[in-house]
């Protein structure tokens, strides 16, 4: 089975005590949901390297300073097994 290696990243605003949540359309559930910052780990990048490129892509942040690593998790959506690597 196939594995994709992704990162997904709790931004936090501790000055303000705020967290940021990204508000997507799902075309297939034909709404919108709120999702963290996520992406798939290109070939040859680090993890932490994939986490500040997401960041900068999806929300246009470049000073950001990781803290943590939070905790690692998979599943199994068909034909795909994936691997995240949760960061704050």
């Amino acid at each position: 089975m196939k594995v994709r290696y992704s990162v997904q990243v709790v931004i936090i605003d501790e000055k303000n005590k705020r967290f940021l949540l990204i508000k997507q359309f799902d075309k297939r559930k034909k709404r919108y949901l709120w999702r963290l910052v996520k992406g798939g780990i290109e070939k040859g990048e680090t993890e932490e390297q994939a986490v500040k490129r997401e960041i900068q892509e999806e929300v246009g942040l470049e000073d950001t300073k990781i803290i943590d690593k939070i905790h690692n998790y998979e599943y199994i959506f068909p034909p795909k097994k994936f691997s995240l690597h949760l960061s704050g």
